[in-house]
């Protein structure tokens, strides 16, 4: 689906398409890191579907893609490519991103219960509301690449840490 996402279909690129972008990394992303382990690994998840887990991923990958779109205003608007924050403006997009990390968290409650799974989703989601309002369309590549993109792996950490 990423090469799709800018090979012209019928003269129309994904890229172009409002909102789609978002979309699109979410669920490649919950693909690569619930479906295509679960799958690979000949493991069948006992307790619950798949695609609760998958809906749990894209969810959370959804809320910390939103600051990236804040990170690239200027590039999309230039593109004229609709975007959460072009759309709803940078406060909104962010309340949003929020409000999906609080949806991933009654989602993961749902899924595990009050154990150390949904504290260690507990302790992520706060670091990420936490950067939330540091995201700025002139902030370093860093905060959206190491910080951001690193709390994904602070989820294992901690699962492992609290485990």
């Amino acid at each position: 689906s990423t090469m799709l996402y800018y090979v012209p279909i019928r003269g129309v690129r994904l890229r172009n398409v409002p909102f789609l972008k978002i979309f699109i990394i979410s669920i490649n992303w919950a693909v690569a890191t619930v479906l295509l382990p679960i799958y690979s690994s000949d493991y069948i998840h006992q307790r619950m579907p798949v695609y609760f887990l998958m809906f749990e991923r894209f969810l959370f990958i959804f809320a910390i893609t939103i600051p990236f779109d804040i990170r690239d205003l200027d590039h999309d608007q230039a593109n004229n490519l609709k975007t959460i924050p072009r759309v709803m403006g940078v406060q909104n997009a962010l309340i949003l991103s929020g409000f999906v990390l609080f949806v991933y968290l009654v989602i993961s409650f749902q899924n595990y219960g009050s154990g150390y799974v949904l504290l260690s989703r507990l302790i992520v989601s706060s670091i990420v509301l936490l950067l939330l309002p540091l995201a700025q369309k002139d902030r370093s590549g860093y905060f959206y690449t190491g910080l951001l993109d690193g709390t994904m792996v602070l989820q294992g950490i901690f699962l492992w840490v609290l485990s």
